[in-house]
């Protein structure tokens, strides 16, 4: 959940993903009260706005949200309040980077993270025990998270105060890893182009059954993995567009339980999943697609457009139909680093069924 929920929150501290993930770290921080209560709904409206959202921890609100106070429109919302509310309310904050999903990475992003935690309101102190020795004590690693003897010997020097401004923890000076310095290594410039795809046929179906399904690269995808209710089964029939003999059939359900519920099937354009290539040369992504009258969604993903895929909506009637979708009609879409697309079922909740065909770069 935390993943997909910050990517309604955009230049938020990744802890503040939504105020849901503030439930969890607040049941988290006092798991081991039980009258603890724990009471959010988050309710998005077209324009991706929360209108109601409390957390109550041993008979008190300490957090309270409505429509415009702090939560997005959009892409462009402050989320700070939420992790200050939650600082002040005393939940322990545990920074994160959200790595490796696109746009972060491991380490690096961590010290966006603590920018974004003392702009929320925790000192530079506080923000930099959000990612050590809070860490260590949350999940109980006894041997390391603070400078003491007889704890690892892990640690970074930095030119300049990072108790006083955070930001001087971009500012590395030595690094010791169980003790020993480890030398920095500059990496020799790489050519900046990415493996290059031509147009291509990615599959037909025909005589994909089973594991060679997934092999191919087609790999189901369900909002589950953050808490979601949502679910999809894929098939391959032998009922194919033209006359194939080979079509994949998705169907399923989009069920409540997650703000932003999906299901579908995922393709991504490089052998490892959601690797980005060079697809100068693709003007379109293209396939048949059969369905029940309804609008189904595509979801693209590409490192320009970070966390938030880009989603395209086409309708699919009883008889078969091409789908073009122009990869320059995406906005924010940079083709030279694509990623890959998901296929899936409607904005709206309850069953659906899709049948796909002839899927191929163009």
């Amino acid at each position: 959940m935390y993943r997909q929920l910050r990517s309604h929150l955009l230049g938020a501290p990744s802890c503040a993903a939504a105020l849901v993930l503030a439930a969890f770290a607040a049941a988290s921080a006092f798991a081991q009260e039980p009258a603890t209560v724990i009471r959010g709904a988050i309710v998005f409206t077209g324009d991706d706005v929360l209108e109601t959202a409390t957390v109550t921890i041993r008979g008190r609100t300490v957090v309270a949200v409505t429509a415009g106070d702090g939560l997005p429109p959009a892409a462009g919302g402050d989320a700070t309040v939420v992790v200050g509310a939650l600082h002040a309310a005393g939940v322990p904050l545990l920074a994160g980077s959200d790595a490796p999903n696109p746009g972060a990475a491991h380490g690096a992003s961590v010290h966006r993270e603590l920018e974004l935690l003392v702009r929320a309101g925790l000192s530079p102190v506080e923000a930099l025990r959000a990612a050590t020795a809070a860490p260590a004590d949350a999940f109980g690693l006894d041997d390391r998270g603070r400078i003491a003897a007889g704890r690892k010997a892990d640690l970074v020097l930095v030119l300049g105060d990072a108790t006083r401004d955070v930001l001087a923890t971009r500012d590395l000076a030595g690094i010791w890893r169980d003790g020993a310095r480890v030398e920095r290594v500059r990496p020799e410039a790489v050519p900046s182009g990415r493996p290059r795809i031509a147009p291509r046929l990615l599959t037909d179906f025909e005589d994909l059954t089973g594991d060679a399904l997934a092999a191919s690269g087609w790999i189901p995808s369900t909002d589950t993995m953050f808490g979601g209710g949502s679910t999809v089964d894929l098939r391959v029939s032998a009922d194919g567009a033209d006359g194939n003999r080979g079509a994949l059939v998705i169907s399923g359900e989009i069920a409540a339980g997650f703000p932003a519920p999906w299901a579908g099937v995922m393709i991504g354009l490089a052998p490892g999943m959601m690797q980005p290539v060079d697809a100068s040369d693709i003007t379109a992504f293209v396939f048949d697609a059969r369905g029940e009258g309804a609008t189904y969604r595509i979801l693209a993903f590409a490192e320009s457009l970070g966390p938030m895929p880009a989603t395209i909506e086409f309708s699919a009637g009883t008889g078969w139909r091409r789908v073009v979708v122009p990869l320059g009609g995406i906005d924010g879409l940079d083709p030279t680093g694509a990623m890959g697309f998901l296929i899936g079922g409607p904005g709206r909740l309850g069953p659906f069924r899709l049948e796909i065909d002839n899927v191929e770069l163009r």
